[in-house]
């Protein structure tokens, strides 16, 4: 068997260390970088969940919607102004089954922050890279976490979890500048579908009476930017 020259040897070792390790440690790297975007945006408190004594669970709750400013809800409908506006401030729209859910505790277990992991099934505002089978973790405040001797929950308004399986309406904004894969998802509404059609969606503040398919969407979505188009940014 002829010898195989130890510098290719070495080689060898460092591209399979590099395979095998860097994929794990640019995850952790992705995940603190998202935890640390959600946690500068939502002000998340700092008092220690575990610190807070019912039946071994913490729990917090806020809830801050906010209603569309300005003239244009008395043009064309509060509803349809806060559609109009989640279209418009959404980096992408998308229908996306989930796949699976994790939890994770700020740094200082003040709160507890749901990622979750979508395979897309239709774009409605995609990126112009994206590629039909494309997957995006999307993160939320609220959710249950473990650590050594507690449960952590923490509660958004009454959010409603995303189940593995279903498919949902994601209205998403880029959560870490240049990532690609991370976003943050509407905090309250969790927009369900089922056969391509919207069957679950609070109608005062998604805009979308329930039921109604995709095309329908995108045809609606299209007339109010018809009269009040979308920002371009400066």
């Amino acid at each position: 068997m002829p010898r195989v020259p130890r510098s290719r040897f070495l080689l060898a070792v460092l591209v399979w260390m590099a395979a095998t390790t860097c994929p794990v440690r640019g995850q952790d790297a992705r995940n603190e970088d998202a935890i640390h975007a959600m946690q500068a945006r939502w002000h998340l408190p700092d008092d220690n969940l575990r610190g807070m004594p019912h039946d071994g669970r913490g729990q917090g709750m806020f809830d801050s919607r906010e209603l569309p400013g300005g003239p244009l809800p008395r043009r064309i409908g509060i509803a349809n102004a806060n559609l109009r506006d989640a279209y418009c401030h959404a980096s992408e729209v998308l229908v996306g089954r989930a796949i699976d859910s994790h939890g994770f505790a700020t740094p200082s277990n003040g709160a507890v922050l749901t990622r979750t992991t979508f395979a897309v099934q239709e774009w409605l505002r995609p990126a112009a890279w994206r590629s039909p089978g494309a997957t995006v973790r999307v993160w939320r405040v609220g959710g249950t976490v473990q650590t050594p001797g507690h449960t952590l929950s923490y509660a958004y308004g009454d959010q409603q979890p995303y189940l593995p399986g279903h498919d949902y309406l994601l209205f998403l904004r880029a959560l870490v500048p240049g990532d690609g894969l991370d976003f943050e998802g509407d905090e309250a509404e969790t927009i369900g579908m089922r056969q391509g059609l919207i069957i679950r969606a609070a109608a005062l503040w998604t805009g979308i009476r329930t039921p109604m398919s995709t095309q329908a969407l995108r045809a609606k979505i299209d007339s109010l930017l018809d009269i009040a188009p979308c920002k371009r940014p400066g």
